[in-house]
């Protein structure tokens, strides 16, 4: 059930973690990835102050950074770690919601930058590349190629901002299911990572032909300039909010739409069911307690009623 766990990961990303604080506290989580280490801080739901750094290890080790100390000469929260020699800063931030945070983090003697994710307000998205060759990521917009994807499997990301029309991946790893390989994949060691727009995609949710618009402005009351009644592959522009502006694979239309009414999940319809279909007391659970953590993403898991109009 590889597949199930990373789905799962999708809808709470390392929703792994027990913490004393997690199950009292509301808090919100900024993520990446280095190799085979889940790196998670965990900040207060008002922030106004982190709580600790977890460095989660496969075979459900977690090593605990906690907050030790605030410097008020540099304006940063120190942690150390009481089982290893880790530790980690991050710089005071007055932004109430920032989507990303840096964290200075050594492990085993060497530092790494890292820009910390947000997951709450990304965009969950799926390679859709009709190009030959493999999917390239890259350091910057138009910079030099970083990670390749092949091919051969389903791959999903989360998308953060973007700039002329190059989107930065969140948390450094891309979810990936194909005959060699199933699970978080790393792109790379430290620094950002980026997408063109043109080899990602979304579907839409109204997979019982619910009337879907798309408007000139992020907003209900914008004037429509392209309605249709059948599920459709869009690629994906801009966000504001809970609106996504999206364009159609022959390019001819282009739009605003509620985030709500688009799906990231790649997976074949056939693959999908076999493994996600459950019953409404699980995804009522998952909702619950996945959810909660603020690291949801995988809204397509929920199933689409209501009129778009």
């Amino acid at each position: 059930m590889k597949l199930k766990r990373i789905l799962l990961a999708l809808l709470c990303l390392f929703s792994g973690v027990s913490t004393g604080f997690a199950q009292d506290l509301p808090a919100v989580c900024y993520v990446y990835r280095i190799g085979e280490i889940n790196v998670v801080l965990y900040y207060d739901a008002e922030h106004r102050e982190p709580f600790d750094v977890h460095l989660e290890y496969p075979e459900n080790f977690t090593d605990t950074l906690f907050c030790t100390t605030f410097d008020k000469q540099r304006a940063r929260y120190e942690f150390k770690s009481k089982q290893t020699d880790s530790f980690a800063s991050l710089p005071a931030c007055s932004e109430k919601d920032p989507q990303q945070l840096e964290l200075s983090l050594t492990i085993k003697g060497r530092t790494r930058k890292l820009m910390l994710d947000n997951f709450e307000n990304t965009l969950f998205v799926y390679v859709y590349d009709e190009t030959k060759g493999d999917t390239n990521i890259r350091n910057a917009p138009k910079g030099t190629i970083v990670h390749k994807l092949d091919k051969d499997g389903s791959h999903m990301l989360n998308l953060g901002n973007n700039k002329d029309g190059w989107w930065r991946i969140c948390g450094n790893f891309v979810a990936s299911y194909g005959e060699v390989y199933e699970g978080e994949l790393p792109i790379r060691q430290d620094g950002e990572s980026w997408i063109h727009y043109s080899v990602v995609a979304v579907g839409t949710r109204n997979y019982g032909e619910q009337t879907l618009k798309l408007r000139e402005q992020p907003s209900g009351q914008a004037r429509a300039v392209y309605t249709f009644s059948k599920e459709i592959t869009l690629r994906p522009l801009d966000k504001r909010g809970e609106w996504v502006k999206v364009q159609t694979l022959d390019k001819k239309h282009q739009g605003w739409i509620e985030e709500e009414w688009l799906c990231g999940n790649a997976l074949p319809a056939h693959r999908f069911n076999y493994v996600i279909v459950q019953t409404t007391e699980e995804i009522k659970y998952e909702e619950e307690h996945l959810l909660s953590f603020h690291c949801a993403r995988a809204k397509c898991m929920a199933t689409g009623t209501g009129s778009a109009a």
